[in-house]
């Protein structure tokens, strides 16, 4: 399945998604909110905002969070979710490419396990158009541990011998190319480990939300479940869970004040 194809099933699994998929810690959010240079923060742009769970910890009252993605069955879900929790936070159907606001708009934009979608040319100029001067861009994403890729080829390769995903999304290296040609400054990287811990059930779950379910045929989703649970049943600790270590590589800059 193309990239482009993958991007567009999300939605299929939307409920999955909502269900399974780890949030950041608390320190994650810290970290960021101490990155910001601007006296007065008013606004924030998610950009990949799935179903909210990367934009929710990002509101503080007086603050304009806003959440973005291409997917409509993912804005729902992030609308229900974002009613229910009573949280003021608007949620747009948009691409990266054509982000429907206007210059210097945003004092933060994020971006997290999604950038490798659209890292593009005419992606990154828009993001610095509508960030403000000295707005913050930050850009993060999960690169899982080896044990886990493992795992997941094992069981994609089960359906599909021909599987290589779980690999590496994109490197830092690249993001900071993109960012270098634009005007953008103090370009930094670093690296965190959040530690995440699953159920059986919560972690068969989590892999029916990456690109190598969505390619599945019906009659072999009919089989995954029960295969997966053998194959990560062998790992589970004493506790009867499983944990995994990904790593979170964070490139974030500020824009130029002109």
């Amino acid at each position: 399945m193309k990239d482009s194809e993958t991007k567009n099933k999300f939605g299929t699994q939307v409920g999955e998604y909502d269900k399974y998929r780890t949030e950041y810690p608390k320190e994650f959010y810290d970290y960021l909110f101490n990155l910001v240079k601007t006296k007065t923060l008013k606004n924030i742009l998610d950009i990949g905002c799935g179903t909210g769970k990367s934009t929710e910890p990002l509101y503080h009252a007086g603050i304009n969070v806003v959440g973005c993605d291409h997917d409509s069955k993912m804005l729902d879900q992030a609308k229900k979710n974002a009613k229910d929790r009573n949280l003021p936070i608007d949620y747009i159907k948009c691409e990266s490419e054509n982000l429907p606001f206007d210059d210097n708009s945003f004092d933060v934009i994020t971006i997290g396990n999604a950038f490798h979608w659209f890292a593009n040319e005419k992606a990154v100029k828009n993001l610095e158009r509508v960030l403000r001067p000295w707005g913050l861009l930050f850009i993060h994403w999960k690169q899982i541990e080896k044990r886990d890729v493992e795992l997941r080829r094992k069981i994609f390769r089960h359906f599909n011998p021909e599987y290589d995903g779980a690999g590496i999304l994109i490197t830092p290296e690249e993001v900071i190319k993109l960012l270098k040609d634009h005007n953008l400054q103090n370009i930094t990287h670093i690296t965190r480990e959040y530690k995440s811990t699953y159920t059986l059930e919560s972690a068969v779950g989590r892999l029916k939300t990456v690109g190598g379910y969505f390619s599945l045929s019906s009659e072999q989703k009919k089989e995954f479940d029960d295969f997966a649970t053998k194959i990560l049943g062998d790992y589970l600790d004493k506790k009867g869970k499983i944990e995994f270590v990904p790593t979170t590589q964070i490139v974030y800059a500020y824009k130029k004040e002109k």
